[in-house]
């Protein structure tokens, strides 16, 4: 059974990892409704399309290579000065390869006007990560979570200055994330000691070796989450807009086109008679993610603390350990779905500006896609414990697959929905993989009698705020209450464990 210094030392992580989590990305989260306020649906959906083709580029650029630096970086006795280093040149050798490329960007017509803003995006943001993963590879937690809580305020500083002062648009949009993660590097760099890491002659064969076999299976796994989370946005903003620009040319069938359109866009905007096609449809799908994400981060939280302690975990007592955790880390995410599902409305009315309300349609099917994506991340981090970074890959692969073949089918359909559903099946099918594969190497006790009735009760609710039936907000309210309480002796467990 694992010990309770195990459990405290994940709560005491999880803690202070969380004072920068929050900041850098709770703040920045509520800075939506300042973003869609003083930019546009075109632009604020066009700024979204260049940022994540920016983190589809990253892990190209850097060739996963800041997931080999805390994982190694991590393990005792290691050769942190050749680790730190070989991340660092890693970066600087695909940031060269991506200047000399960059013309090929401006290809991209939403990219065209800021290729050398996406380089420079790239750069910085990679720097920054290995530099992080590095820091709390040393465990430096707490100077980690300071960097988070600053380069959130450097943030939040730069887009007031560069969207509303200097009226940048787009272009300030991407420059203040530039920026921050410049200065952020920079303070890692000296409050650290970083440089006292880096030493060319330490990257020896075996240390370049290890690293690359790591994180080169990785580079398609982090490109097949970005399929599977990002790529609806360019199939919305490309496939409606083919479809809305065939029904004006056309006149002879647009009767029959903006029949399957219509039934998808129409209400997306609050203004009568449009339609949300291109970058305004993206811009409203954008919104809709947004409430899902608040679970998303708080995983993400917990799995910066989780990779720190189980790799430090005695391995006679990890099935134990991984049991008890998951059994909690289900319970949290399964109650904290049910409670953003229930407030979907709200959320959306205070996040975002009028024009974006219906955005809420999507957040019930969103939100379960992303508690699937939790919980098969969590699943994940048993190859990373078991350095089976392959199947990471096959995993994601499979969801990656399946989220561009229902996206095509679903999207011409259905419009932003379709978009919707596809994420959700796709995260559901790599949680499902998962949950059957890694029992080959970990396996977790899963806690049937609670878990399956509470998906039910889930989907049920998801299904309730879809159709709004008669006396809706009192179905929710009875559903997260019998979900709480399916799951609140084992919340309460894992608090005396730790107390």
């Amino acid at each position: 059974m694992g010990s309770g210094n195990s459990y405290k030392k994940l709560f005491s992580t999880t803690m202070i990892l969380a004072i920068g989590s929050f900041s850098s990305k709770v703040l920045v989260f509520l800075l939506v409704p300042f973003y869609t306020r003083v930019l546009s649906q075109s632009e604020y959906g066009t700024a979204n399309l260049i940022t994540q083709a920016c983190n589809l580029l990253m892990p190209l650029v850097s060739a996963g290579i800041a997931n080999a630096v805390i994982r190694f970086a991590l393990q005792k006795g290691s050769n942190k000065k050749g680790i730190f280093s070989m991340g660092l040149v890693t970066v600087l050798c695909g940031g060269g390869v991506l200047l000399l490329l960059s013309p090929i960007l401006s290809l991209l017509e939403f990219v065209q006007g800021y290729t050398f803003l996406v380089f420079l995006y790239v750069l910085m943001s990679a720097l920054h990560t290995v530099c992080a993963q590095f820091v709390q590879g040393l465990k430096y937690t707490k100077l980690f979570a300071l960097d988070g809580v600053l380069r959130t305020l450097m943030t939040i500083g730069f887009n007031i200055l560069l969207l509303v002062v200097f009226d940048l648009g787009i272009a300030g949009y991407v420059l203040a994330t530039i920026l921050s993660d410049f200065l952020s590097t920079l303070f890692l760099w000296f409050m650290a000691s970083l440089g006292r890491y880096f030493s060319l002659s330490h990257i020896d064969r075996d240390t370049r070796r290890t690293m690359l076999r790591y994180s080169v299976p990785l580079i398609p796994t982090m490109i097949c989450v970005w399929i599977v989370s990002m790529s609806d946005q360019y199939m919305i903003e490309y496939i409606l807009n083919d479809l809305y620009s065939a029904a004006a040319n056309l006149p002879n069938q647009v009767t029959h086109i903006m029949g399957v359109v219509g039934d998808a866009c129409k209400q997306e905007l609050s203004l009568p008679g449009t339609y949300a096609v291109g970058s305004a449809a993206v811009a409203i799908y954008v919104i809709s993610n947004k409430v899902p994400h608040i679970l998303s981060i708080v995983a993400g939280i917990f799995g910066d603390a989780w990779q720190i302690s189980i790799v430090s975990e005695d391995p006679q007592k990890q099935r134990r350990f991984f049991s008890n955790v998951f059994a909690t880390y289900q319970c949290v995410a399964l109650v904290g779905s049910s409670g953003l599902i229930m407030t979907a409305k709200i959320m959306v009315t205070l996040l975002a500006a009028p024009s974006y309300y219906s955005a809420w349609r999507y957040i019930p099917v969103l939100v379960l896609g992303i508690t699937c994506s939790c919980l098969a991340t969590f699943l994940g981090s048993i190859y990373m414990v078991e350095r089976q970074s392959v199947h990471t890959l096959t995993t994601t692969l499979l969801g990656a697959f399946l989220n561009i073949g229902l996206n095509l089918l679903t999207i011409p359909r259905m419009g932003v929905m379709g978009a919707a559903l596809s994420t959700c099946l796709s995260y559901l099918l790599m949680f499902l993989v998962r949950g059957i594969h890694t029992r080959k190497y970990i396996p977790v006790s899963w806690r049937l009698h609670k878990f399956l009735p509470s998906c039910v009760l889930v989907v049920l609710q998801a299904a309730l705020m879809l159709w709004e039936v008669p006396l809706w907000p009192l179905w929710q309210i009875l559903c997260f209450l019998l979900i709480t309480l399916l799951n609140i002796k084992e919340l309460f467990r894992s608090l005396f464990r730790l107390f």
